[in-house]
């Protein structure tokens, strides 16, 4: 997968609308977030509290960057797992305000998404 981001990447550059590469990279992201939740407890439980407070920093940072990716799916493609997975990111980053703005971010978002390609 790694060697796939930056064509995933380079595809929303080019076509921002469709919503495809957003979950690949959201689901890819993803993974990261919950191999730093595992970081996260071992650090507590080995009492590593500055450790710790730069995992959950590093945490924001990437569950930030993997929700916006879902966000985009999302709001062209529903679905209750992918809805999940990015209330559990605002949720184990303790971000109450993305939680409380979600529904007006994915009408926002829900414009101009492309489910096809056309050939040409």
């Amino acid at each position: 997968m790694n060697l796939a981001i930056p064509y995933y990447e380079k595809s929303i550059k080019m076509t921002p609308g469709y919503y495809v590469p957003y979950l690949a990279l959201g689901n890819h992201y993803f993974k990261d977030c919950q191999a730093m939740i595992k970081k996260m407890n071992a650090a507590v439980d080995s009492k590593s509290v500055v450790i710790y407070g730069k995992l959950v920093e590093d945490y924001k940072k990437l569950s930030t960057k993997t929700a916006a990716y879902l966000e985009k799916s999302y709001a062209c493609d529903p679905d209750d797992s992918t809805k999940g997975i990015i209330t559990y990111l605002y949720q184990t980053s303790k971000n109450n305000v993305a939680l409380q703005t979600f529904d007006t971010r994915i009408k926002k978002l829900s414009d101009n998404c492309i489910t096809l390609l056309d050939d040409e």
